[in-house]
């Protein structure tokens, strides 16, 4: 029995093009995976994340870390479009899991001045009152948080490593910087690899650069 040959014409330019088309639009279109999630969105025209949280009626106090908690549970995504598939915080758990501690000033100073030495500690106060007026809870809105406003994009590979250096389990998100200890730690490591480089870009900077 003999193979039939294949025949050209099956396989002119015109059907081969229109079936690339075809599965690059399969391709193209294909949502951001929320499987598993409880509290699934699919994205609609105009949408940003912060019009999100105004959607799901998150108070204006708040948004900033409900936007952070969408960030960290759907991977970062930089640009998310119409048709993508985002899966939001619980309702209940909205908008930061687990209650916060309050710090008074002094707490947040002797932190500082116990992890920083102390030919150093001295601008790294002065860095944090400018930063954050020692509120270990200061957002920016956008990039950065804590007492040292650590930029999380630029600086979570680093935060991972050292959450796991001190037994954390799993993988973070930016509100690990909230812990004043944590950001305080953070803060030092950067230092010591890059100096005051990472605070220098603002007006007000206590030394030089």
């Amino acid at each position: 029995m003999t193979a039939r040959p294949i025949r050209p014409w099956l396989f002119t330019p015109a059907i081969f093009l229109a079936a690339l088309i075809t599965v690059s639009t399969m391709v193209i279109s294909q949502p951001v995976s929320a499987a598993g999630c409880t509290n699934p969105y699919t994205v609609v025209s105009g949408d940003s994340f912060y019009r999100i949280a105004i959607k799901m009626g998150v108070p204006e106090s708040k948004r900033a870390d409900y936007v952070a908690q969408i960030l960290w549970i759907n991977h970062n995504p930089r640009v998310i479009h119409p048709g993508d598939e985002l899966c939001l915080p619980p309702t209940s758990q909205t908008p930061e899991p687990g209650p916060r501690r309050e710090w008074t000033r002094e707490e947040v100073e002797k932190i500082i001045r116990n992890i920083w030495p102390d030919m150093s500690e001295g601008i790294a106060l002065a860095v944090v009152n400018r930063e954050s007026r020692f509120n270990p809870y200061s957002h920016s809105g956008t990039c950065c948080y804590g007492l040292f406003q650590i930029y999380w994009e630029v600086h979570k590979v680093r935060a991972s490593a050292l959450h796991r250096f001190l037994g954390g389990k799993g993988e973070p998100g930016p509100h690990i910087l909230y812990s004043p200890r944590f950001n305080t730690l953070l803060a030092l490591q950067m230092y010591r690899q890059g100096g005051w480089a990472p605070w220098c870009s603002s007006s007000g900077f206590p030394t030089a650069c």
